[in-house]
């Protein structure tokens, strides 16, 4: 049995391909950037509210908020 002449695929010219290629480099640098904004907007979000969640029972305790959480502590 013979085997069929297998002829190269064409490819196509760089005229053809540059609005591609063009679109696909943008696409790539913009999602890029994009997920490195929200990286750094995570961290800093994840930051302020570690800060807020530490210092919240200090400033419940030392009477500066209204809620009754030196009350729940000695009752608890």
């Amino acid at each position: 049995m013979a085997q069929p002449d297998l002829l190269p695929s064409e490819l196509p010219d760089l005229e053809t391909l540059a609005p591609i290629l063009g679109q696909l480099t943008f696409g790539a640098l913009a999602g890029f950037a994009a997920g490195y904004a929200l990286k750094k907007i995570g961290k800093v979000a994840a930051v302020a509210l570690g800060i807020f969640s530490s210092f919240w029972p200090i400033t419940a305790l030392s009477r500066s908020t209204g809620c009754g959480f030196r009350r729940a502590l000695i009752h608890s």
